[in-house]
């Protein structure tokens, strides 16, 4: 597991963290999230919707993720949100289909979703000798102060 604060902006904190893509590992993905949520100022329901939004694309990510690979976690703090974008650095299957149960889940969770396969993933599989990747990314917008 590699982590790491890339920056410390006026507007807040990003951090990345590439973990093996394991199921066991998912409760490191709900707490760095829940950390720079709190961090950030969002709001405890926002934090638990991010929280369970990233729990439903990490696990989706680990389950298409090649053996042995890792999946990638990018959180920033834009000051107006919080942006997560996770990657499956090496995907050996597609996404589900975007009319699943799983993406309406986390379409309800999110201000914002969406993703991007490598355009060779059809074949599900390496091509010349590169592994396809998989991102998809959700945003979760502050909630404005009362009265703004």
């Amino acid at each position: 597991m590699i982590a790491k604060k890339t920056t410390t902006a006026p507007e807040g904190v990003s951090v990345d963290i590439a973990i093996r893509a394991d199921i066991h590992y998912l409760p490191v993905f709900r707490e760095i999230v829940k950390s720079v949520g709190k961090a950030s100022g969002l709001v405890t329901d926002d934090i638990d919707d991010m929280q369970l939004a990233v729990d439903e694309i990490a696990t989706t990510l680990i389950e298409i993720a090649a053996t042995g690979s890792e999946v990638t976690c990018s959180i920033e703090d834009n000051g107006a949100a919080l942006c997560v974008t996770m990657t499956a650095e090496c995907a050996a299957a597609p996404l589900p289909r975007t009319n699943s149960f799983r993406w309406h889940v986390v379409r309800t969770l999110a201000d914002d979703l969406d993703w991007h396969q490598d355009a060779h993933m059809e074949n599900h599989g390496r091509r010349n000798g590169k592994c396809p990747s998989t991102t998809v990314q959700v945003v979760k917008r502050k909630a404005l102060p009362v009265g703004e």
